[in-house]
């Protein structure tokens, strides 16, 4: 019995540190191979990506907002990035070469070197005509300032306008509220919740709690079984003469229900992803 519980306190062990290694990567030769596949991946997005120059910050590739209304856009969008300190741009599209309207608006961030400082603060509204979607892509300070209840905020501005076929007013729109949001802040109870950090603490806790059960099924078998039988503890049958019902006592509890109410704060976690190019996103889309 020893033997077999030495075994499984070694496999318990060995459980609980192949999670750790997966999740944090220790093995050697699995970076080796991620570099490969991440240096081929990078390379076939930025093809994809198209090259433009990142102080026009329009881009109606799809040609939706007529000229008189793309300057009135882009003096808005200079007043922000002056007053805020983070860069800013719009795009259209009529094709969407990438896998998704969020890969898109990621690459054609990144790849066209937008962002304000070392930590490439800014956001990027794209509007994904083949896909029927918009998508807001944040990055450096600006993941922190729009989280995700207030990335929902503004795409229901912007939806008001865009299901209307305004996609000027949808524009326009959009740079109002992330101005008011700017100007407002980072909320002080945000948090900002990495993808890649979530697929770490889920394989950690998945390979504990495969310890636990193992440990608690070796106590439970090893644990004299109680002997439940009757037949053993009396020596001579019990018989049952007479049965009468009587009524003792009535008790009535109540117990009051409170209803639960929302939070009026703006509270909210920030969710992020990596992008091809390895930088941290935030940003949420819609359909229309």
């Amino acid at each position: 019995m020893r033997k077999k519980f030495k075994f499984l306190t070694v496999c318990i062990i060995f459980i609980i540190i192949l999670g750790f290694g997966k999740a944090y990567n220790v093995y050697g030769y699995t970076k080796k191979t991620n570099v490969l596949e991440d240096n081929s991946q990078t390379s076939y997005a930025k093809d994809k990506t198209p090259s433009a120059d990142n102080t026009l910050k329009i881009y109606d590739y799809a040609k939706l907002i007529p000229d008189d209304k793309e300057k009135e856009i882009y003096n808005m969008i200079k007043k922000f990035i002056s007053k805020y300190n983070m860069d800013m741009a719009i795009v259209t599209i009529n094709e969407n070469p990438k896998s998704s309207s969020m890969g898109y608006a990621d690459d054609f961030y990144d790849y066209n070197d937008f962002g304000v400082g070392v930590n490439k603060n800014g956001l990027l509204f794209l509007i994904d005509m083949d896909n029927r979607k918009m998508w807001i892509s944040t990055t450096g300070k600006a993941i922190e300032i729009y989280n995700d209840k207030r990335i929902d905020a503004i795409l229901d501005y912007t939806y008001d306008k865009i299901s209307k076929k305004d996609y000027s007013g949808c524009a326009e729109q959009f740079i109002k509220y992330a101005t008011y949001f700017a100007k407002k802040g980072r909320n002080g109870g945000d948090t900002i919740i990495s993808t890649s950090k979530m697929i770490k603490s889920s394989l950690i806790c998945s390979s504990i709690a495969t310890a636990i059960f193992i440990i608690i099924g070796v106590c439970s078998h090893r644990k004299p079984q109680k002997n439940r039988e009757a037949s053993k503890y009396i020596s001579k049958p019990l018989k049952l003469t007479e049965q009468t019902d009587q009524f003792l006592d009535k008790h009535v509890s109540q117990t009051r229900r409170v209803e639960s109410s929302s939070s009026s704060g703006e509270s909210s976690g920030s969710s992020t992803h990596s992008g091809s190019s390895g930088t941290s996103h935030g940003g949420g889309g819609r359909s229309f």
